[in-house]
């Protein structure tokens, strides 16, 4: 990116399940340095790398702890900074990803001296906070302890062992594993493959969806009307292709949320759509790099 905030070039690779930690930051690497070599770039011309990445996180160490509903293995107590660092002698921030979206869509969208709440759904649930234009940012930058939310006491068995968790109803995890209880033929390996069944009406995933997108929208109105955020922004694959999902969402959300809150509220897609995580880091970066500045 440039100062602007202008995406120049993009890489993207899936990370699969066979994509150890070592091999996607080496592929990371590889793909700044072939970036850098098309633009004819030196390492002196960077001012540092933003790193959008799933928590908890310890910043202090630059480590990803144990990232939830991650789709691959041996991600727990993983540096990432350092390895980073031995190759480009360059500032690197790291931060939660719903944070650095949350900040993307803030700077990008111009929503100055508003408070903002941005909400990822997939395989788990993460939320990044704007509150008087400063990012809220947990200790252990764990944005998806928001998944953790009981929206159901007593209810279904969450993956961290508590009943009623948001996740166990609206991760897209849960939602496969509810979908397949009831017609054992759907078996879902990725989150296309149900938006495709969803978008063909298929009944067992309808019924499925819309109940997660109950539970969504509940979750979203516990938390609007505990932070009175003026923004609420909706980011995900199901949010990105599924307008019925995100109309029942808002729908629950707007019925639970306290009458005052309404009067000036917005609830809607995120515009920068999954490229707000990358661009955020970026954004945060540079006001590091500004910070830094200052104090010389």
């Amino acid at each position: 990116m440039d100062l602007h905030f202008t995406v120049i070039e993009k890489h993207v690779f899936p990370v699969t399940k066979e994509m150890t930690p070592n091999r996607v930051i080496s592929q990371v690497i590889e793909r700044v340095w072939h970036m850098m070599k098309g633009h004819q770039l030196k390492e002196a011309d960077l001012i540092g790398i933003g790193v959008g990445a799933i928590g908890p996180l310890d910043r202090k160490k630059g480590c990803m702890i144990h990232p939830e509903s991650f789709r691959t293995f041996g991600w727990e107590e993983v540096p990432v900074v350092e390895p980073l660092q031995r190759v480009f002698n360059v500032p690197i921030v790291l931060n939660n990803g719903a944070n650095t979206a949350a900040i993307a869509e803030y700077r990008i969208q111009d929503y100055t001296n508003q408070n903002l709440l941005y909400c990822i759904s997939g395989y788990g649930i993460r939320c990044g906070i704007i509150q008087s234009g400063t990012p809220l940012n947990s200790k252990k930058g764990d944005a998806s302890s928001y998944g953790h939310m009981i929206v159901l006491p007593g209810g279904r068995t969450c993956t961290c062992g508590r009943k009623g968790c948001l996740n166990a109803y609206s991760s897209y995890g849960a939602m496969f594993e509810q979908i397949e209880q009831i017609d054992s033929t759907l078996v879902f390996t990725s989150s296309e493959e149900m938006i495709d069944a969803l978008n063909n009406s298929d009944p067992a995933v309808v019924s499925v969806v819309n109940e997660a997108a109950y539970f969504q929208g509940l979750a979203i109105a516990n938390m609007v009307n505990i932070l009175h955020p003026d923004v609420v922004l909706l980011q995900g694959n199901i949010i990105e292709k599924s307008d019925s999902y995100v109309k029942k969402v808002i729908e629950v959300a707007k019925e639970h949320i306290y009458s005052n809150h309404l009067k000036s509220l917005y609830i809607g897609k995120g515009q920068l759509g999954r490229e707000a995580v990358a661009i955020g880091a970026a954004i945060e970066l540079f006001q590091h790099f500004l910070r830094r500045c200052k104090r010389e």
